[in-house]
């Protein structure tokens, strides 16, 4: 989504986009753990969301806590984003201490192509 100043079209009915520049959404982080069930931290802006579920995530992006940390920063339209970040980090460990708490055993994945 952006913020655009319009210009009325001089010959016919309509508006010219003059300048766009896109909107920084505040960001919500919330932890959801179900013992035993789930395990999610969800980073909400706009109307998007960004999920780290170590436990049923279905991509590396969403099974890691540096997967979704590079999503999160390569998003545009973040207000504090290094905040954000931070903050997600924060929570996406105290998620994992809980899961290991309850018996899961968290392994962060390697990065494609490492040894």
């Amino acid at each position: 989504m952006y913020a655009v100043d319009l210009k009325p079209m001089h010959k016919q009915h309509g508006y010219v986009v003059v300048a766009a520049t896109p909107i920084l959404f505040e960001a919500a982080i919330e932890t959801i753990i179900v013992p035993k069930t789930i395990y999610q931290v969800t980073v909400t802006f706009g109307n998007k969301k960004i999920f780290f579920d170590p436990k049923d995530g279905r991509s590396i992006n969403s099974r890691t806590i540096e997967g979704v940390a590079a999503v999160l920063d390569a998003r545009p339209d973040i207000a504090d984003k290094e905040q954000v970040i931070a903050a997600f980090r924060k929570q996406a460990l105290s998620l994992v201490r809980n899961m290991e708490t309850d018996g899961y055993i968290y392994v962060q994945p390697k990065k494609i192509g490492s040894k």
